[in-house]
């Protein structure tokens, strides 16, 4: 029943490259947001055979966290009207859809593609901090592309073969067409077959059907 500082903690030890302000809103942690994160990403690290993940007394918090309020803001906070003594009571709003927005903040682009880049540094073993590093001067379709078609080779680095792999695309422009959505040169198209139940030309005089 962890909450705050903690759950993020938690959070951290599955998902290395979780940012603390993408789960602190208004001065309070979004317990709700990290507990829906933790629970995708252990299903996704049980999909691809992630091994095992470090113990939570090895997962050190990052410094200058978010310190939260000792209450919410004045005002409405999860439907219930709240005020300063001496000042007179606000009028109670309908209570806000605090789980649906809680769902849309956790599917949001921005979380998506955290969640994935977590996955390939999990799947390939690479050092969270230096991944991150060389997809953020990646525009988002080059990162979407490196994150679809990295492999590690056998033995080596991993971190400096995804280095030197960026390198090699941004040699070669492979992504170019991935970028624009359009097909490789080398793949065609393929053939649209005919619908059925159009008319098929007529038969010539004679011929038996």
């Amino acid at each position: 029943n962890k909450k705050g500082p903690e759950l993020f903690r938690e959070l951290l030890r599955v998902y290395p490259v979780a940012e603390a302000e993408d789960y602190f809103k208004n001065g309070q942690w979004r317990d709700d947001v990290m507990k829906v994160d933790i629970e995708l990403v252990e299903a996704h690290r049980k999909e691809a055979g992630a091994p095992e993940a470090p113990a939570i007394e090895d997962v050190v918090l990052p410094p200058n966290l978010p310190k939260q309020l000792a209450a919410p803001p004045v005002g409405v906070y999860g439907g219930v009207a709240r005020t300063m003594p001496g000042m007179p009571a606000a009028r109670p709003l309908a209570a806000r859809p605090v789980a649906l927005a809680a769902g849309a903040a956790a599917t949001s682009p921005q979380m998506a593609e955290l969640r994935l880049i977590a996955l390939l540094v999990t799947k390939w073993k690479l050092n969270p901090t230096s991944t991150k590093m060389i997809l953020s001067r990646l525009p988002a379709a080059r990162r979407q592309f490196v994150i679809r078609n990295f492999r590690a080779p056998a033995g080596g680095d991993p971190t400096v073969a995804l280095e030197q792999y960026v390198a090699q695309c941004e040699k070669t422009n492979v992504w170019a067409n991935a970028a624009a959505g359009q097909f490789p040169p080398t793949t065609a198209r393929p053939a649209a077959r005919p619908l059925a139940g159009l008319a098929r030309p007529a038969a010539p005089r004679g011929a038996r059907p």
